[in-house]
């Protein structure tokens, strides 16, 4: 994934997720990851030849 204002990746986008028990039934869990949208997606779209939407990935320029 790239930093603002990058021309390369420079991040990786591996998802994350906690878990933290509250000493009641439930606990709080944050699963998430920092893209905006998963690598396969984009994948899929490439194969059908179809356009990805505004400002989803890089292209020469950043």
């Amino acid at each position: 994934m790239a930093a603002f204002g990058s021309i390369e990746a420079v991040i990786g986008n591996a998802p994350f997720a906690y878990g933290i028990p509250t000493g009641f039934d439930y606990p709080i869990i944050l699963d998430m990851a920092t893209g905006v949208v998963a690598a396969g997606k984009i994948g899929l779209a490439r194969m059908r030849s179809e356009k990805k939407p505004y400002q989803l990935g890089n292209h020469r320029r950043g």
